[in-house]
């Protein structure tokens, strides 16, 4: 069992698992989807218990586990790497997602879509756990990119509300562009490390920190981890985001889609921090991010924006945390990870049974949850508790911890204290305030009747609470047995963590309890105080960020239709002069700047059928401008494409010329049919408009011709045909060259080809089909 462990085969069995499963879902009968939503509690379960007895014995290694290759150049391989840090976050994500799946399964019951859901859901893990693990950098980037498409599937769940497919818009152009960007950094960060291998990466850090490309590396990645994490000014996507079902907000915003970039920064410390640039514009943004989710949570009544925003704030305090990028700050970062997911993932799970008990997220007309359900009370007394930091919790000694690596930060970061303060004041606010109104307060309607409680609904955040209240009374367990060999990940460095709910009476302690006190006052005046922080909001965020994006996004379009009006205009002779003077251009300019006339040079001599021919076609190009009858003009026209099928026979491509001959008749007779069908001419073309194609028609064609002999002039070196000529037979058993070539040598070419073709012939039967029906 225990090599079976140490081997990380189990790792892309469980990613195999998942994905099978959420791809296989959509098309399961009755019988098959009865017996696979039992499946994800189980499964996942398992899989977190191996991955806990997979972290314990094998702390520290980092042992990846090359799978296959993908690409050679750049090297891209489908690698894993599971150190102590990556699976930490695959038990967080399968951990929390067992749970959330069985709350899930109480949440949809007896409603329609439950299999969407779940099919999205479990492809959303799954992308989620391949990030985690992944030991490439190109392939954690093609799960970063999943985990954005898996939200917006999610996010826009109820898709027959605008307000949700709007959402969903916005967060994955959001995300997905600061995914691209940081795709950029990616590249660089790999050419500087000589390796898209994330171990190796890591082993590099100083060569990479005194790279000259380590600035534009940190700024591009920092661009994908600001907009997944949501950080100002990239965080208004989140609170839309509340358009999702509960289950979604309880697992995307507690341990999965808006962690993704706190790990991305985790996994990148060793290589991109312990420099001024990466603190300054971390502790900056986190600052700022920090400060207006709380300070926005204070303004909101909607249960779930509430949380949103205090989510919003507790991941500006991550991301400040790790920029301090001390050892104690970083330790307080992991540990305020762990309570954050927890409490989170209860109160998104109370807040989705009270909106299907009230029917309503408004804060002001929900009330006793200790009456409805008692267990659930505690669950959300405790994890309340959690959030603003109130022992006996691990959030008590995570907020200590903070305060503690705030007032040692060095240089100008310890004047960040007073950010922090006030941060934790107003979630101290926030969190009373939903204790008092969810809790205490005499119900402001009638209490619904509950027949049935569905165990998902209480179970789940019972475990949850359970977890984060061990934690707390244990916490040397949980810092000796976890937190140290994830901080040695992080920091590459042995740190000795001493974990305490009780330090004694200190500067820590007393900077806590005033807090506290100053939140509790904060929300006894709140009724008189809350006009004031909406008119602040009003005057501090006059541009809302939202309606900005959306506006900035109509403006895009509307530009676009005017410019596809200018270029698509509808005129294929406007379209044809076009394609002919810029193709003509170029092929000018490459023929003048590039010197190869080297002076006269002897022709071959031409047989008297060559010229005969060649004759024949041109007096016919010239007599269709003058033709008056369709039908002799395109039986002219046809002319110069039997003697093009001719001059391929001549020369022994027998092949090519039945293919022109087939090509070319087919074309006069689609020609035929369709001239029949069109009006007779009745307007000409002016003699201005004749004289101005004829040049255009002169230029192309001396274009070409000038363009046919310098390629029979010049030579860069050797050819290709005799490679060809010589591999045809011996590796892809063929005589015919030219089949061989299009079939095999440039087969994925053919292929496309042969795909535009079939989706080109597919939109037609489509058109005549909606023709004919109507």
């Amino acid at each position: 069992m225990a090599d079976t462990l140490m081997n990380p085969v189990w790792l892309p069995i469980s990613l195999l698992f998942f994905f099978s499963l959420a791809l296989l879902i959509p098309f399961l009968g009755r019988k098959g989807w009865q017996i696979a939503r039992l499946l994800p509690v189980p499964a996942s379960a398992l899989f977190f218990v191996v991955a806990v007895v997979a972290f314990m014995q094998r702390v520290n290694t980092g042992q990846g586990g090359l799978l296959f290759s993908w690409m050679s150049e750049p090297e891209v391989t489908f690698s894993l790497y599971p150190d102590s840090l990556s699976l930490f976050f695959y038990m967080l994500i399968s951990g929390i997602g067992t749970l959330i799946f069985w709350y899930s399964d109480s949440y949809f019951f007896a409603v329609p879509g439950k299999r969407k859901h779940m099919a999205f859901m479990l492809f959303f893990m799954a992308s989620m756990l391949g990030l985690v693990v992944s030991g490439n950098l190109i392939l954690l980037f093609v799960f970063w990119e999943l985990t954005s498409l898996a939200s917006f599937f999610l996010i826009g769940f109820d898709h027959e509300n605008e307000d949700a497919r709007k959402a969903a818009h916005r967060s994955l152009i959001i995300t997905t562009l600061g995914g691209l960007t940081m795709l950029g950094g990616f590249v660089l960060l790999g050419e500087a490390a000589g390796s898209y291998d994330i171990a190796v990466i890591l082993g590099n850090g100083i060569q990479i920190q005194s790279h000259p490309h380590y600035i534009p590396i940190l700024l591009l990645v920092l661009a994908g981890v600001f907009t997944k994490s949501a950080q100002f000014p990239f965080h208004f996507w989140l609170p839309g985001a509340m358009k999702a079902p509960a289950t979604v907000s309880a697992f995307l915003h507690s341990a999965t889609m808006v962690k993704a970039g706190v790990f991305l920064l985790l996994r990148l410390n060793p290589v991109l921090g312990n420099t001024l640039l990466w603190q300054y514009i971390l502790v900056i943004t986190g600052t700022l991010t920090m400060l207006t989710g709380a300070f926005l949570a204070l303004c909101h009544s909607d249960m779930k924006k509430i949380l949103a925003y205090t989510t919003i704030s507790a991941l500006g305090i991550h991301v400040f945390l790790i920029g301090i990028d001390t050892s104690l700050s970083v330790n307080a970062a992991l540990i305020f990870l762990l309570v954050h997911a927890t409490y989170k993932a209860v109160l998104f799970m109370v807040m989705g049974f009270m909106e299907k008990l009230y029917g309503t997220r408004e804060l002001e007309e929900v009330s006793g949850i200790f009456r409805v359900m008692p267990w659930l009370g505690v669950a959300t007394l405790l994890s309340l508790a959690a959030m603003a930091g109130l022992p006996p919790m691990l959030g008590f000694i995570s907020k200590e911890m903070m305060v503690e690596a705030k007032l040692q930060a060095p240089g100008i970061f310890s004047y960040s204290l007073v950010a922090g303060i006030a941060t934790n004041l107003m979630i101290a606010a926030v969190s009373l305030l939903l204790a008092w109104k969810l809790l205490f307060r005499k119900p402001v309607s009638p209490l619904p009747v509950l027949h049935r409680i569905e165990p998902g609904y209480f179970y789940p955040p019972l475990i949850l609470t359970g977890i984060g209240l061990l934690s707390g009374i244990l916490p040397d367990f949980f810092g000796d047995y976890f937190i140290e060999p994830i901080l040695e990940t992080v920091r590459a460095v042995f740190v000795d963590v001493q974990l305490k709910l009780w330090h004694g009476f200190n500067q820590v302690l007393l900077i806590s309890v005033l807090t506290v006190l100053a939140g509790t006052l904060l929300v006894i005046s709140m009724d008189r105080i809350r006009p004031v922080f909406i008119s602040i909001n009003k005057t501090l965020f006059q541009v809302d960020l939202a309606k900005l994006y959306d506006n900035l996004v109509k403006m895009f379009v509307r530009f676009s239709e005017k410019n596809t009006g200018i270029i698509q205009h509808g005129y294929l002779r406007l379209y044809l002069i076009t394609i002919l003077l810029v193709t003509a251009g170029m092929v000018y300019f490459q023929l003048f700047a590039i010197p190869w006339y080297t002076g006269p040079r002897a022709f071959e001599p031409i047989s008297p059928f060559l010229l005969a021919l060649v004759a024949v076609m041109a007096l016919s190009a010239v007599a269709v401008v003058f033709i008056r009858s369709r039908l002799a003009a395109i039986v002219v026209l046809g002319v110069t494409g039997y003697g093009i099928a001719m001059i391929y026979l001549y020369f022994g491509a027998a092949d090519l010329a039945i293919t022109q001959i087939i090509a070319e008749t087919l074309l006069m007779v689609i020609f035929v049919m369709v001239v029949l069908k069109l009006p007779k001419f009745t307007v000409f073309s002016r003699p201005a408009a004749r004289i101005r194609d004829g040049i255009i028609g002169l230029l192309a064609g001396g274009a070409i011709t000038g363009l046919m002999i310098k390629a029979t002039s010049i030579s860069y070196g050797e050819g290709i045909s005799s490679f060809f000529t010589a591999n045809s037979l011996s590796q892809a058993y063929g005589r015919n060259v030219v089949n061989v070539i299009l079939v095999d040598f440039r087969a994925l070419d053919t292929l496309g080809e042969m795909v535009v073709l079939v989706v080109a012939a597919l939109g037609v039967f489509g058109l005549l089909y909606s023709l004919r029906k109507q």
